[in-house]
């Protein structure tokens, strides 16, 4: 293995909606130090330097990020989309352009979103490794599944078929995101994992793939020389994830199993999960705290002085002048009221100008 080139491209793409008030279009999730004194692109980062060398790890994400990513990865080789059009077309900008930069078609290229939490650093890299190893001797497509913990219905689920000489397994199929239900029986059949969102392949054949799988696509980018001609090739693109434009059409893909304490951190609930909790199981960051007959709450109001008074199971996030309070049951719905507390803003910002106007 030590013969084949390694690459890691980290996704740090997003819309900052999920964990209003505190990330923002233009500062994302990733960004957030939700973890100690690194943000979670910043651990993503230290992850994958025990892969690759640091000169053979990427990011693609939108040119509105860029100072955040100088910031807080100076050594980062960007990749600039001209918009956001989900990881189908973001894997295949980003696979040409790492052929572009020299690497043969036999480089080894892990794919990484860029704000998961993982405890497990030794473990992620053996996983890993196995994983790279796997993508060479089979010149398949490789996701990592998650071992699931519960009847999980915010992931999309991969069931693994027979098992094949390289130690992984076929992929049978790929699921949606279940009901409660389904999930259940997912679990008692077993052979079914969580989908990570984190894949390894070899850089010739996932271009082979994307050239028969998604011609369109493929022939638009590879026609492409110019910055300019790049921005018209993604208006005409399907905006779909790599999963649906190539994986789940593909025959040749492979999973390889995962235990490493993973967690995509998708929402505020999710997020307390990995915090620590007091005796009531509530997750309090501010600067002093009054907590009377509440439990199940996580509240971050860093430098505020809180008193939270006969709740159970609610999100209090304080953050400038915005303040989020909902149920935990229902933080799912966090980013739809981001995006209409923008909408309301741009309707606000249109009716200033064209009253300076009259």
């Amino acid at each position: 293995m030590d013969e084949t080139k390694k690459v890691a491209l980290i996704l740090a793409g997003g819309s900052g909606t999920r964990f209003w008030p505190l990330s923002k279009p233009s500062f994302p999730k990733q960004y957030l130090r939700l973890f100690g004194k690194r943000s979670l692109i910043q651990h993503t980062w230290d992850r994958l330097t025990t892969l690759c060398k640091p000169k053979d790890i990427f990011v693609c994400s939108g040119r509105s990020q860029a100072r955040h990513l100088k910031s807080q990865i100076p050594r980062a080789k960007t990749i600039f989309e001209p918009s956001a059009c989900n990881t189908g077309p973001a894997v295949l900008l980003s696979m040409l352009e790492i052929l572009s930069k020299g690497y043969p078609p036999s480089t080894v290229v892990g794919v990484f979103p860029a704000d998961h939490y993982i405890v497990n650093t030794p473990g992620f890299t053996q996983i890993l490794n196995r994983a790279f190893a796997v993508a060479k001797s089979t010149q398949g497509l490789v996701t990592l599944g998650i071992v699931p913990l519960s009847p999980q219905t915010g992931y999309g689920y991969i069931e693994a078929g027979a098992a094949h000489d390289s130690g992984a397994r076929k992929v049978a199929q790929f699921v949606e995101k279940p009901e409660r239900e389904k999930a259940e029986a997912f679990l008692k059949k077993g052979g079914f994992f969580w989908n990570s969102g984190i894949f390894v392949w070899q850089l010739g054949a996932i271009l082979e793939a994307y050239r028969i799988l998604a011609p369109n696509e493929f022939e638009a980018f590879s026609q492409a020389r110019t910055p300019r001609a790049i921005v018209k090739a993604y208006q005409t693109l399907s905006p779909l994830p790599v999963d649906k434009m190539i994986l789940e059409k593909a025959s040749n893909v492979f999973v390889v199993p995962a235990e490493m304490g993973w967690s995509d951190v998708g929402s505020w609930s999710s997020l307390q999960e990995l915090k620590t909790l007091d005796e009531n199981l509530n997750c309090l960051e501010a600067e002093s705290t009054a907590v009377v007959e509440s439990e199940g709450c996580y509240l971050h109001a860093p430098g505020k002085t809180v008193s939270l008074i006969g709740l159970k199971n609610v999100v209090v996030v304080a953050e400038g002048d915005s303040l989020l309070v909902c149920a935990k049951a229902s933080d799912q719905w966090v980013g739809k009221a981001a995006l209409a507390l923008k909408s309301q803003k741009g309707e606000q910002r249109d009716l200033l100008k064209r009253n300076r106007k009259r």
